[in-house]
């Protein structure tokens, strides 16, 4: 519950911020997560139809997402 409820006031307050910055921020934020679902759950589709992993060594291997994330953002946008 409370993951969920940060979620969304974190969610809430990116929204109120781009007030401050170009009309794109909004489309791109919004294009974003649009695709984030998209790509997850094909992502879980393919890892266990497709490939034949079980739920425990997909999420695993997911757990490497948020490495690759923290990666692009010190080393690519900084």
């Amino acid at each position: 519950i409370m993951a969920s409820a940060s979620s969304g006031l974190g969610e809430t307050y990116l929204l109120a911020l781009t007030s401050y910055y170009d009309s794109n921020v909004v489309i791109a934020w919004s294009s974003g997560t649009g695709a984030a679902g998209i790509v997850g759950g094909t992502y879980y589709l393919a890892m266990t139809a497709y490939f034949g992993f079980s739920l425990k060594t997909t999420l695993i291997i997911s757990c490497i997402l948020p490495l690759m994330m923290a990666y692009s953002y010190i080393f690519v946008l900084c």
